[in-house]
């Protein structure tokens, strides 16, 4: 279970860092600078807030599902089947 944790911190650091270094890309690419941004409501603050929530229950459940898609055992796997005809050239 700790294992879980540890995956679980680095996901969020990792999802972490993506947003916050394409966030700072695309603002500088538009030229925003910190200083000229108006503030920001609270109830904008709260909207984000949840957003932000949303997004990181959906990147644990893909986590989650891309988890128990690669703990599956092979011998579980259909055979494949053979691409060529036998008899034919």
């Amino acid at each position: 279970m700790a294992e879980n944790s540890n995956e679980q911190n680095n996901v969020n650091e990792v999802s972490q860092n993506l947003t916050t270094t394409l966030v700072g890309t695309i603002l500088r690419k538009h030229g925003f600078k910190k200083e000229n941004l108006a503030p920001i409501s609270d109830e904008k603050k709260a909207e984000l807030k949840s957003m932000v929530e949303d997004i990181k229950k959906q990147l644990e459940s893909l986590a989650q599902a891309a988890q128990k898609t690669t703990t599956v055992p092979n011998n579980t796997k259909e055979p494949k089947a053979e691409s060529k005809k036998k008899g034919r050239k």
